[in-house]
């Protein structure tokens, strides 16, 4: 009886040593799936952030461009108005009889006029260009924001879930150490029923040699 009971109690262990790989082996690749959706998730993140950030910055260049283009082209025109005002201007200045000095007056005007007209288009690119990186500054600004909480989320999305891994692992090992305890218990009650059968046969023999 008592080689049964050591017998069996040491199938128990074996048991119990196997439900605990079991439950060890299962936890780990769990984990292992966890990590790689993880990783896979905050590379997807980074990718879409890096993208944002390149569509925004050809948006902004082309922009940009476009405001050059447009500027450079005022200043082209408005460069060609004062070379053909400045052409014209004796003519004009001799149909209305005016020579001299009012000829380098009207030359001065125009003069400034043109470059008036240059420092507004200046100006107004500028400001344009000015505008244009204000958008990107704040579009870069909300684009690492969300990206860095989607990441955020992500992570406590991933503890939440090794939380309920670790968790399980740990209610399956309470619930292997109890069923090792459970079936030694009942080994020792047989046992001990066992011998108390033995003892009361022992006892009813005695007594019949008596």
């Amino acid at each position: 009886m008592q080689a049964q009971q050591d017998a069996a109690a040491r199938r128990a262990e074996e048991l119990a040593r196997q439900k605990q790989q079991a439950a060890q082996a299962a936890y780990d690749k769990n984990m292992g799936y966890l990590n790689e959706a993880y990783a896979n998730r905050s590379n997807l993140l980074q990718q879409n952030y890096n993208d944002a950030l390149a569509q925004l910055q050809a948006s902004y260049d082309s922009g940009a461009r476009g405001v050059n283009r447009n500027a450079d082209s005022a200043q082209q025109q408005a460069y060609i108005n004062y070379m053909m005002s400045k052409r014209d201007l004796p003519q004009a200045l001799a149909a209305q009889g005016l020579t001299g000095g009012m000829s380098e007056s009207a030359l001065a005007g125009m003069y400034n006029s043109y470059g008036n007209n240059r420092n507004t288009i200046d100006r107004g690119r500028n400001e344009s260009l000015a505008a244009l990186l204000d958008t990107l500054n704040s579009n870069r600004s909300s684009a690492l924001q969300s990206y860095n909480s989607q990441l955020s989320a992500a992570e406590q999305q991933k503890m939440a879930y090794q939380m309920q891994l670790e968790q399980a692992l740990a209610n399956g090992s309470a619930e292997i150490l109890q069923n090792k305890y459970d079936t030694l218990q009942n080994l020792d009650n047989a046992y001990a029923q066992q011998i108390l059968a033995l003892q009361q046969a022992a006892a009813q023999a005695a007594q019949k040699r008596w």
